[in-house]
């Protein structure tokens, strides 16, 4: 059977229906002049927008007689398209049905009905079609990319892992399989590899909103919120009327005390989507830290009003009322939010607050005990629990995992590896393993200028699951000892036998993994230094140039000027003389 050509990439979050065009797909035989304009015009009409056009020329071509059953199954399969982008998935999974009764072996109907059966929430009957469509056809990416999706809507994450690799293997130009595979090492807690894929989704495909949301979440979650709002900004940019790429924006802001702006984005989102629960409840939010209280509690009362679900709103209510010193009330609206999200960090920190204040100590401390669990680096729920019983954090167990003498790794309690030294008392590195394995420290390397404050922790990082087996990985944590011990990135040097390539130049590190992907960092910001360039001419007097130090090469921002004292003794000499003018007698006789 021949290959299939995809119209669509499957690029929105969740999943995508994917189509064959009307051209280039199905059965390769001959058709009438007449119906192949038809078809062509149906199918400008879906990339127009114009999806009631588009099933209408559809309908009039299924209506015309002697149309043979392969072409019929292909033109169901572009008019489930369009009912599918009308909203009308009953409409559309009718005519993929029915498709896959004429024509049996096109696996591009069993891939498009599975997406439109996993959009409706049946992951398990998604997965009999991509199985189906992969066995027709072994090489259809999107059937294994859209295959994980389904594998990471039940949580089976390692299955999912595995079908994205394999999608990235046979399209590595494809930037959904990357996001795809950095939501799932979000939810396994590697945040710095959902990083990497998410970069290197938004490289392959800078158009994709969406993929600016996914690693602006990553940055929020590892508080580089600056970074996150920049993200946020190219997302708003590119889909200017999408609420919440406006809502993601305005948390971002809000994150960084920044109301005013953040008010703005939600005013936007609140005129695309008046009735939006989140965006009510956000601006209750923001005005309340503006102390603001009574307009965010109608805010509130609205946004619960319209969903009763709405955690948030009730968390950010009872945060209100601690602000209002009101802490009984906080309760309840607390106790509502955390019954429909157990974990909601937020929700018990406002909740320990509140019981600290009341004098429900021993409350407020397991309330404390249970964000720490959740979040072991939460500085702020170890000091409060030090103030209240004097333990701090919670003891970490020790792993020898190190042949490094200052450094020890630790397990917290939710089973994630950390790197510790003796000598950087605050440095503080997530250590992301595969495979199950303990990570074993094996070097330290501080950087010399121009990338001096820099330092490499190589690591073993357990096996990942190749094509031809297990591999051993060793992966690389770079960390920024001048900026607040910030771990700028964790990359891989070595998957089995491929090795990474590290190039260190101009400030920027550059990383090409053992998959051939390129991921570049900047370091440090190179300012070349100038010195005072003495040459004697033939005439016996001095020219002076300003010449780069050591032919060009530059040095970093900690280079300074030359002591004052060289300059001194400069002018002693008589370098720095001021040049007398020439005379008529000069230029005769000297």
């Amino acid at each position: 059977m021949r290959q299939t050509r995809l119209a669509l990439p499957a690029v929105l979050i969740g999943c995508a229906l994917l189509s064959c065009g009307p051209f280039g797909s199905g059965p390769a035989r001959a058709a009438a002049p007449q119906l192949v304009a038809k078809l062509g015009e149906a199918g400008q009409a879906i990339v127009r927008g114009d999806y009631k056009r588009s099933v209408a020329l559809y309908t009039e071509v299924l209506a015309k007689p002697g149309l043979e059953a392969e072409r019929r199954a292909t033109v169901l399969n572009d008019r489930a398209l369009a009912y599918w982008r009308l909203g009308l998935a009953e409409a559309a999974l009718k005519d993929l049905n029915q498709a896959v009764k004429l024509y049996p072996e096109f696996a591009a109907l069993y891939n498009n009905r599975g997406n439109i059966l996993l959009a409706l929430g049946l992951a398990k009957e998604a997965i009999k079609d991509f199985d189906r469509a992969i066995l027709l056809a072994p090489r259809y990416a999107e059937a294994y990319n859209n295959r994980a999706n389904a594998f990471s809507k039940l949580g089976r994450h390692q299955a999912a892992l595995k079908d994205y690799n394999k999608a990235l293997r046979l399209a590595p130009a494809n930037a959904v399989p990357f996001h795809g595979r950095g939501r799932v090492q979000l939810a396994l807690a590697r945040p710095y590899a959902a990083l990497r894929d998410f970069s290197r989704g938004i490289k392959l495909d800078p158009s994709f909103a969406q993929g600016y949301r996914n690693r602006a979440q990553v940055y929020r979650d590892l508080g580089r919120y600056n970074a996150a709002i920049d993200d946020l900004d190219r997302a708003v940019n590119l889909a200017p009327n999408d609420p919440e790429l406006h809502l993601a924006k305005a948390q971002a802001l809000i994150d960084k005390t920044k109301l005013t702006p953040a008010l703005k984005e939600i005013k936007r989102a609140l005129e695309l989507a008046p009735e939006h629960s989140g965006a009510l409840a956000l601006r209750g939010l923001a005005l309340a830290h503006l102390g603001s209280y009574d307009e965010a509690l109608e805010d509130f009362a609205r946004a619960i009003e319209l969903d009763h679900r709405n955690a948030t709103a009730y968390a950010a209510r009872a945060w209100t009322y601690n602000a209002m010193q009101s802490y009984a009330l906080a309760l309840p609206d607390v106790e509502r939010a955390l019954k429909l999200e157990p974990k909601n960090l937020r929700a018990l920190r406002v909740r320990a607050e509140a019981r600290e204040a009341l004098g429900q100590l021993e409350e407020a401390v397991a309330d404390y005990r249970e964000i720490i669990r959740l979040a072991p680096g939460d500085r702020k729920a170890a000091a409060a629990l030090e103030r209240l019983t004097g333990e701090g954090r919670p003891d970490e167990q020790l792993v020898n995992a190190s042949d490094l003498s200052e450094w020890f790794v630790v397990i917290d309690g939710t089973g994630r590896y950390f790197a510790l030294s003796e000598r950087h008392k605050n440095l503080r590195i997530p250590l992301e393993v595969y495979g199950g394995k303990v990570p074993r420290l094996i070097d330290w390397e501080l950087k010399k200028r121009p990338y001096r404050g820099i330092g490499v922790l190589r690591f073993n990082a357990g096996v990942i699951a190749g094509e031809n087996g297990p591999e051993e990985a060793v992966y690389g944590a770079i960390v920024d000892l001048y900026n607040a011990n910030r771990v700028v990135a964790l990359e891989p040097i070595s998957i089995g036998t491929r090795l990474a390539s590290w190039s260190w130049e101009s400030g920027r590190l550059t990383v090409k993994g053992p998959d051939g992907i390129t991921s570049t960092y900047k370091l440090r910001t190179i300012v070349r230094a100038r010195r005072r360039v003495v040459e004697r001419n033939p005439f016996g007097s001095d020219r002076y140039w300003s010449g780069f130090w050591d032919s060009g090469r530059g040095y970093d921002s900690y280079v300074r000027p030359a002591p004052r004292a060289g300059r001194q003794r400069a002018r002693r000499r008589g370098y720095n003389r001021r040049r007398r003018s020439r005379t008529l007698f000069d230029l005769l006789f000297r």
